[in-house]
């Protein structure tokens, strides 16, 4: 068995099973599971193989995907602690994107992972891209239907206040994906506008949705801090008082 048939078998592209509603998904969920599958594949491969030189190869290709799995299980317990956080502080927020759909009516599943790092080192990126079949559809790397958001982990408060950032975007976006479309296209394409500004503009409504996003889910944060405040001196008199 020659090597290149091995690696073809290592390397299968991950295949995405979109979910018959819309739903947040942690987008690390399904390459995990699909990861897991190619190493018990070859596993499986490496017992049916006599031949000590495909073993090593095979051997080789498993110790990669263990090393693959290690590095997307790391990202993916970042991401699930931010939509779990997310969740915990703002239900409305995480119902509204768990739920969003576009003008037409279709539900749209918003994908969102913790990367290593992003191009122009944002801080964190919401796509902006629409069906070829539809303009009211949402399209990304994972099909129409779908948003992907990205972000990366300076550390868990700054990761938290950009994925609720990307989120304000996809609140107003997703939507209004046409219009926004045509107003985007006018908006930036053929200006020199540095790449941060993409969105950002001040007359744009999806930053003034990224705005009132942000300000709702500060304004509930600090009513929890609040209470775990007043609920820990509360317990330090009980404490005091025995």
């Amino acid at each position: 068995m020659k090597k290149l048939c091995l690696l073809s078998l290592v390397f299968i592209a991950f295949s995405f099973f979109k979910p018959a509603y819309a739903e947040i998904i942690n987008g690390y969920d399904e390459e995990i599971i699909q990861a897991h599958k190619n190493i018990t594949n070859l596993e499986s491969l490496r017992e049916e193989t006599l031949n000590k030189a495909d073993q090593h190869f095979i051997n080789k290709d498993i110790s990669a995907l263990n090393l693959l799995v290690k590095k997307l299980s790391r990202n993916q317990r970042k991401t699930a602690y931010l939509i779990n956080q997310l969740k915990v502080i703002d239900p409305k927020l995480y119902y509204q994107i768990n739920t969003i759909r576009d003008l037409e009516g279709n539900e749209t599943d918003v994908y969102i992972k913790v990367v290593d790092d992003l191009k122009w080192n944002f801080l964190g990126a919401t796509n902006v891209a629409q069906s070829d079949c539809n303009p009211h559809i949402y399209h990304s790397a994972y099909g129409d239907t779908t948003v992907s958001v990205m972000l990366t982990f300076p550390s868990k408060a700054i990761a938290l206040k950009v994925l609720v950032h990307e989120l304000g975007h996809v609140k107003y976006q997703v939507p209004n994906l046409a219009s926004y479309m045509v107003f985007y296209r006018k908006a930036y394409f053929g200006k020199n506008y540095n790449s941060r500004i993409y969105g950002h503009l001040e007359y744009d409504p999806s930053h003034h949705s990224v705005k009132e996003t942000l300000k709702t889910f500060r304004q509930k944060q600090t009513v929890i801090k609040q209470y775990a405040k007043q609920q820990k001196k509360s317990e330090n008199t009980l404490v005091n008082y025995r």
